[in-house]
């Protein structure tokens, strides 16, 4: 489909008794309902930002972050942490650092 430069609206929307469950836009956004599943042996990738509204499971091989990273909240069943530049706890001052028998640094 070639529209005109004027043309807003969906290209394609495809319906289950009223309700759009896949559906693609002027700018070729794509909107999906439903579990999204990728097949294949290659990988897949995103070019621009991932919002995931309820968790991330990575099943196996792990996760490779690049960049400057935020984590808001607790991070648990770490085994390892490793950087090639340093770690900066910001609730930790200056001086001497503790670790209890639980492994808090304090």
């Amino acid at each position: 489909m070639n529209t005109d430069s004027g043309f807003s609206g969906n290209l394609l929307n495809l319906e289950v008794n009223g309700s759009s469950k896949l559906s693609v836009n002027e700018h070729g956004d794509v909107t999906q309902e439903g579990t999204l599943q990728v097949n294949g042996t290659g990988g897949s990738s995103i070019a621009g930002s991932l919002t995931v509204g309820a968790g991330l499971a990575v099943n196996s091989g792990g996760a490779d972050i690049s960049g400057d990273s935020i984590v808001s909240g607790t991070l648990t069943g770490l085994t390892g942490l490793s950087s090639s530049g340093a770690i900066t706890f910001s609730g930790l001052g200056s001086g001497i650092v503790h670790s209890d028998g639980g492994g808090t640094l304090t």
